[in-house]
């Protein structure tokens, strides 16, 4: 029993149901609209990749309370992609840490 938020046809079923955190609703949310910039591209273009994805992954959807006002960020459901991305960099660590020790030995 809770409201599905849309946006431009997107729901946000990829997060757990909301519950403000100010007065503990668990219905009732319409998105916020973020102020559109070109940080993002200036990261990506002068940063590189890796701050560019860091700076994406801060800019989470933010909803609002229709009880009470208060604007927050639901907490996101991890998707498949990001257990093979953690998955990947697990694994390049472990072969960068057997490389250093079998070359510390030899």
């Amino acid at each position: 029993m809770r409201d599905v938020v849309k946006r431009d046809g997107d729901t946000l079923d990829r997060y757990y149901p909301p519950t403000c955190p100010q007065c503990g609703s668990k219905e009732g949310f319409h998105p916020v609209k973020l102020q559109e910039d070109s940080t993002g591209c200036l990261m990506l273009l002068f940063g590189g990749l890796i701050p560019y994805l860091l700076y994406d992954s801060s800019r989470r959807d933010k909803v609002e309370c229709e009880r009470c006002g208060f604007v927050f960020s639901p907490v996101k459901r991890l998707t498949a992609s990001d257990y093979v991305f953690a998955f990947f960099v697990l694994a390049v660590i472990i072969v960068i840490v057997v490389y250093l020790v079998a070359t510390l030995r030899a």
